[in-house]
């Protein structure tokens, strides 16, 4: 409210005045007409609307953010240790999530929220292996992403690639050794551009993470990504599954990750080569935030060396 209106007249130059002295004037666009009777004053300062490139919340204007801002958040998880239940991995595995601060705007969505990938991937390698490792990759990294979120900012988070996957495979016969057959191949993942597709209920991969990949690329020019507290090239993980057939007697089940050149690669976590084998492989990750409505810019440029602090 407006304390320096306090005793004005309800006219003339006296809410002329009080008018002009808003407490929040910073931004606005246009306010809303205030109700006025003797010595007081109700509706003064309530904004009706905002600048150009900027968004009402609370009766503040704050600054929207828009692909290509750099933005500083830090996860409100310091530690978050890994079951094998969704890794298939020997053992538990820890992570700090709050060591990824550093994000950037890739998605501007239509409900106001915005999408930011993390400019760095953990510094912690995660284990996936075998049927259990593949049954579950794309669940489980899933449920790794969730651990980097930051309360009353945040309304979901996501591994990079995820694009509504099929989280875990219920029907494991393809791949556990049941059978030596390889399952149907007749569709074949070919998209390069727009949406993506899967398979099988999961069991055959999907390119469902041609979504994310096209939007970071748009922003970087790239997908490449260094490990946190470095300026080297890291591989990490995509919520993705894939499928590889060369022949009745040889073909195998795998993560798909970034190379450190920015390609698309697997890794192997079933293999059947006359007979079955199962591998265990470790790569980086890389989460993507969703802010919600109404977060935007408090303080910095949104340069990465200077990103900005959010309200």
């Amino acid at each position: 409210v407006c304390t320096a209106c306090t005793g004005k007249t309800t006219s003339g130059t006296g809410q002329t005045s009080c008018n002009a002295n808003c407490s929040n004037t910073s931004n606005v666009s246009t306010w809303n007409t205030a109700s006025w009777s003797a010595n007081s004053v109700s509706n003064l300062c309530s904004i009706n609307s905002c600048a150009s490139g900027y968004g009402l919340s609370s009766n503040a204007c704050y600054k929207k953010l828009v692909v290509g801002d750099y933005i500083s958040l830090t996860p409100d998880k310091t530690s978050y240790s890994i079951p094998t239940s969704i890794t298939g991995y020997d053992s538990a595995q820890t992570i700090n999530p709050s060591e990824l601060k550093l994000w950037r705007v890739i998605s501007e969505n239509d409900d106001g929220s915005v999408d930011a990938v993390s400019e760095y991937v953990s510094s912690t390698e995660v284990y996936f292996q075998g049927t259990r490792g593949y049954a579950n990759f794309v669940g489980g990294l899933q449920t790794i992403a969730a651990q980097y979120a930051k309360s009353n900012y945040t309304t979901k988070v996501r591994m990079m690639g995820y694009d509504g996957q099929t989280l875990t495979i219920s029907n494991t016969s393809a791949f556990d050794g049941s059978t030596n057959t390889a399952p149907s191949t007749t569709s074949t993942p070919s998209p390069t551009t727009g949406t993506g597709q899967e398979y099988s209920g999961g069991v055959l991969g999907d390119t469902l993470y041609l979504k994310d990949y096209l939007l970071v690329k748009n922003v970087y020019g790239n997908v490449i990504a260094n490990k946190v507290g470095t300026t080297t090239a890291t591989p990490y993980w995509l919520a993705s599954r894939g499928f590889g057939y060369y022949g009745a007697t040889y073909f195998f089940f795998h993560g798909r990750f970034v190379h450190i050149f920015g390609d698309l690669q697997y890794y192997d976590l079933r293999v059947f080569e006359s007979s079955w084998f199962g591998d265990s492989v470790s790569l980086s990750v890389r989460p993507i935030i969703t802010l919600k409505s109404g977060v935007g810019a408090a303080s910095g440029s949104g340069t990465i060396a200077s990103p900005y602090v959010l309200n």
